[in-house]
């Protein structure tokens, strides 16, 4: 368990330590205050708090020398050896050769430092770890830090007490159920710490940087609580017809490739045939190479990104991944419409507004999504050379993650002569929403 010290406890063992040695009791008094006492009421000093201060805390914030840095880490151990019992192993943590490690490395700016302390808090085990119930953001609401400190503290208590033994086979399975068993837990209204997370993430997203991104956003806040029902599967198969194929042929015999890595001639046409809606054959004649067929190099492009498809000679294969996925219909629709909203890159941010935009209007066309794009871009602090956000570059992203859309069965694709926008589709409808809501509730990596 972590050491409870009374107010009572602490001012007389601080004036104590002030008549022999007043450098120590300020610094400890310091130290203290660090790590959240108030200097009035209790105090319960956990290993996790004292890590933090000894690794990070006092060699970045306190702006002393190294030998100063060492010296506080010293009386903080003799204080807490003063204190007794668990006091006295805190103590050893402060006299560790890996508090002397973190001080020296910051004290000369070593840029592997921050990665270190990364390292040194997940071996203690007291960090909680991402698992499959949840990714913790890098930047952090305030329920969700709230909630991680909350678990934090189930870990340390479960290690402090042997019902969870550091370093142990299976201490990773062990800590990632303990994790999930906390977050889990129903409280007396029936909701858990996750759903508190998930609604705090989703009110962040809904209010974004601005007025303007909120604004085109709102209309799609129910979905995000009540998403539409999931299509039969029938549907989903019919959706991702495009996408299973190329991973049948991939894993058949491998997919030909030309000396530049495009698909073969024989494979881009097999593709029209199939998909009348990508090539006007009737116009245009057969195409000759993949670069002519966009649809189909924007599937081609994406389907390797996500690694469900890689090169190997002339020859394009499917990955274990992509194996798998081809088994499931459902994840492999929401794999292929979730990756463009990975990440806080430029690309994503168009991702989710468009997929906003096809949601709020049923249907697709480039040039009104382009156009409306671009001003929301801008109220979000996106920039190009201190300017706007290209025009002509938003409407290729665009363009291409139609393409993508279209492949996936989100769009009802038209044929090429038809300018008529693409309609959304039910599985699409299903399947936009699914993405966001999961972008939505993601960690938040930046601010």
């Amino acid at each position: 368990m972590p050491v409870e010290l009374s107010g009572e406890q602490l001012r007389d063992v601080l004036a104590l330590l002030q008549e022999h040695d007043p450098r120590g009791a300020q610094d400890v008094d310091s130290a203290l205050q660090w790590m959240g006492w108030d200097r009035e009421g209790a105090f319960l000093l956990r290993r996790s708090d004292l890590q933090l201060f000894l690794w990070y805390q006092l060699p970045r914030k306190w702006l002393v020398e190294r030998d100063d840095h060492l010296a506080a880490a010293e009386r903080l151990a003799g204080f807490l050896d003063r204190i007794g019992g668990r006091g006295s192993k805190y103590a050893e943590l402060c006299r560790a050769p890996e508090t002397r490690e973190m001080i020296d490395a910051w004290s000369r700016d070593d840029p592997k430092a921050g990665r270190r302390l990364e390292r040194l808090l997940l071996d203690s085990g007291v960090e909680p770890p991402d698992t499959s119930s949840i990714a913790w953001s890098d930047v952090m609401g305030l329920v969700e830090a709230e909630i991680r400190d909350r678990v934090r503290f189930a870990l340390e208590d479960a290690i402090e007490n042997g019902h969870l033994e550091l370093g142990s086979r299976g201490f990773g399975r062990a800590q990632a159920e303990l994790v999930d068993a906390t977050l889990r837990a129903p409280g007396p209204d029936g909701s858990t710490a996750l759903d508190a997370v998930l609604d705090e993430r989703r009110a962040s997203w809904l209010r974004g940087r601005s007025p303007e991104r909120a604004a085109h956003v709102a209309p799609v806040a129910p979905l995000l609580s009540a998403p539409p029902a999931a299509p039969d599967d029938a549907a989903v198969r019919d959706a991702v017809d495009a996408v299973r194929w190329m991973l049948d042929e991939a894993t058949a015999g491998g997919i030909a490739l030309t000396q530049t890595g495009a698909l073969s001639r024989a494979f881009v046409r097999a593709a029209v045939e199939r998909r009348p809606a990508w090539w006007d054959t009737e116009l245009f004649g057969p195409p000759h190479r993949e670069q002519e067929v966009g649809t189909l190099e924007t599937l081609h492009d994406r389907l390797r990104e996500l690694r469900l498809l890689r090169p190997r000679g002339r020859k394009l294969l499917a990955t274990a991944r992509g194996k798998a996925l081809r088994d499931d219909d459902a994840l492999l629709l929401a794999t292929c419409v979730g990756a463009p909203l990975q990440g806080d890159t430029f690309e994503a941010a168009i991702a989710e507004l468009a997929y906003v935009s096809v949601l709020g209007a049923g249907d697709a066309d480039y040039q009104a999504l382009s156009a409306s794009i671009g001003p929301i871009l801008y109220a979000e602090g996106w920039r190009s050379d201190g300017q706007a956000p290209d025009a002509h570059h938003i409407t290729r992203i665009v363009v291409d993650l139609l393409h993508l859309l279209g492949a996936l069965g989100v769009l009802d694709e038209r044929p090429v002569r038809d300018r008529e926008p693409w309609r959304l589709t039910a599985v699409g409808r299903w399947a936009l929403s699914e993405g966001l809501r999961a972008r939505a509730a993601g960690p938040r990596r930046a601010l």
